[in-house]
């Protein structure tokens, strides 16, 4: 099975409260991946909460909310075990499968980036 969109990782990953929803999932783009945040960061690289797609690739929005059950839900392993979302993740341009530094989550508290360690209100 290859997935389409991000919420087709619920239909098959039933533990994983990916279903369709408001908090919206952004990865980094490949060409400022790791550069973002973390201990690879590039002052000339910000993160504008106002205009992630300025830096980021939007890949889909779920109804779970809480970063660290999404940091979780979105390793490669959990909601991609056999590759279901290679085609998904290479349509939208973007290198990597699992969440990683850098990344963004915006639910109704906020727009929240993966840092080193834990998130990061931004």
């Amino acid at each position: 099975m290859k997935y389409a969109t991000l919420n087709d990782a619920a239909e098959f990953t039933s533990d994983l409260n990916l279903d369709p929803g408001s908090t919206e999932i952004w990865y980094q783009r490949k060409e400022v991946f790791g550069r973002v945040a973390g201990f690879l960061k590039d002052p000339n690289t910000e993160v504008d909460p106002e205009n992630l797609s300025k830096t980021h690739v939007l890949l889909g929005k779920v109804c779970e909310s809480d970063p660290n059950d999404l940091y979780g839900s979105l390793q490669g392993e959990n909601w991609s075990p056999k590759g279901e979302a290679r085609d998904l993740i290479m349509g939208k341009g973007l290198g990597h499968t699992s969440m990683s530094v850098g990344d963004v989550i915006v639910n109704h508290k906020g727009t929240f980036i993966v840092d080193s360690v834990g998130f990061k209100k931004i």
